[in-house]
């Protein structure tokens, strides 16, 4: 049984066996595109995509789904190489602000 939301989140919606990946990026024109771009040459399978800019401006707040049987270790350890991508830990559950 799910529990509701509260009132000001609603609950990120993810595939049983999915991951989320939540990343720190320098908040610029095109770094989202790195990080979809890099996923996309690695043919590794993303569900639900989200970005929130963070209050300081200078970096943002990314969501990933990872498909279920993808290559979890393997898009960590090529996300963190990207020159934007400043942190990526996973999240088993996540509330986006509404």
């Amino acid at each position: 049984m799910q529990s509701a939301p509260s009132a000001d989140h609603t609950a990120l919606p993810t595939k049983e066996g999915a991951a989320v990946l939540r990343l720190t990026v320098r908040h610029h024109p095109g770094a989202m595109l790195h990080v979809v771009s890099l996923l996309q040459r690695r043919n590794i399978r993303t569900g639900a995509f989200a970005s929130f800019p963070e209050p300081d401006g200078r970096t943002c707040r990314m969501l990933v789904e990872i498909g279920p049987g993808e290559r979890l270790d393997q898009a960590v350890n090529q996300l963190l190489k990207l020159e934007d991508v400043l942190e990526v830990t996973r999240v088993a559950e996540f509330e986006v602000p509404a």
